[in-house]
């Protein structure tokens, strides 16, 4: 084969690996969003406890109250160490999340003090919950709290003010009042959170569009585990 008398070289355009690999790029580019495939979420492995506190504000904050919601929950103690901290972090740093990508989930923290101070409590909440902060903080007799306690620590005693937040986790509860899923406060536990509750928003959504209940405390889940 003689050599182009000019010296240019062959046009890019005109080889066919090139367009293949063009053409390919282009397909795949278009079919993307078709397979993309959206985690379904999680199955409910327990019933949320009925519960009745009250919230900083004096409004109540009951279980009954919390239906048609979805929300992650978290319990704490004013005098606990490092871990409540963590959970009270996972929760200031999901408000964040949830806000900023407009998410309606919301945000519930059970102080598992019994009637606790409320200068210490604001003290320890400062930092973590700003002004404009949407989560609710439960609080309550011990008496009132007993009933949602082995939701939050499964070892329970009779003595529960500062042992339940040494498991440092958190609960992502549904509409219908059921846990689906516990979740670390670690970073990689923060986004395992935000995204599950996504699903379950995304879930809850389709089963009122299918059922046309617009009031989702009416909405009854097949799924739902009784204690």
């Amino acid at each position: 084969m003689s050599a182009d008398p000019s010296g240019a070289r062959p046009s890019l355009i005109k080889n066919p690996y090139v367009i293949a690999f063009i053409a390919a790029a282009v397909v795949l580019a278009v079919l993307r969003p078709f397979l993309r495939r959206i985690p379904d979420a999680p199955i409910p492995i327990a019933a949320m406890p009925h519960y009745e506190l009250t919230d900083r504000e004096g409004h109540s904050l009951s279980h009954t109250g919390m239906l048609g919601v979805v929300y992650v929950a978290g319990a704490f103690s004013v005098g606990c160490s490092n871990s409540c901290r963590e959970v009270l972090g996972a929760l200031s740093a999901l408000e964040k999340s949830y806000r900023l990508n407009n998410v309606p989930v919301e945000l519930v923290a059970v102080c598992v003090d019994d009637s606790p101070d409320e200068a210490g409590l604001g003290g320890l909440l400062e930092g973590f919950q700003p002004g404009s902060s949407t989560w609710r903080v439960g609080i309550g007799s011990q008496k009132q709290l007993s009933p949602i306690m082995p939701a939050f620590y499964t070892n329970l005693t009779a003595d529960i003010g500062g042992h339940v937040c040494e498991t440092g986790r958190l609960l992502l509860v549904d509409w219908a009042g059921q846990i689906r899923g516990y979740y670390g406060v670690s970073e990689k536990g923060i986004d395992e959170t935000f995204y599950r509750a996504t699903h379950v928003l995304r879930e809850r959504a389709m089963i009122a569009s299918e059922s046309g209940e617009r009031d989702l405390r009416k909405i009854v889940n097949k799924k739902i585990v009784t204690p």
